[in-house]
Parts: structure tokens; C-alpha cells; sequence
């Protein structure tokens, strides 16, 4: 096991994690928005 390593592999994870959780959350802002507009 390497010490080096895993720090950076759970860093990138967290990067990763809160990257997706931004994007998906102004997807799903975005598709509520295009709803009420077509409504």
C-alpha cells in the first residue's frame, strides 16, 4: 500500500464527487426552468 497514493486518489474523488454534484444540480436547475417555461 502506498501512502503517497491514496491521498491523492481520495482528493481527486472528492473533486470528482462535488464536479458532478455542481453539474447535475445546474442540469436538473436547467431542466425545471425549461418545464415552467413550456408550461
Amino acid at each position: 500500500m502506498s501512502s503517497i497514493k491514496t491521498p491523492v486518489s481520495f482528493s481527486k474523488q472528492k473533486d470528482a464527487q462535488t464536479f458532478a454534484a455542481e453539474f447535475g444540480g445546474k442540469v436538473i436547475n436547467f431542466i425545471q426552468v425549461d418545464l415552467s417555461v413550456l408550461m
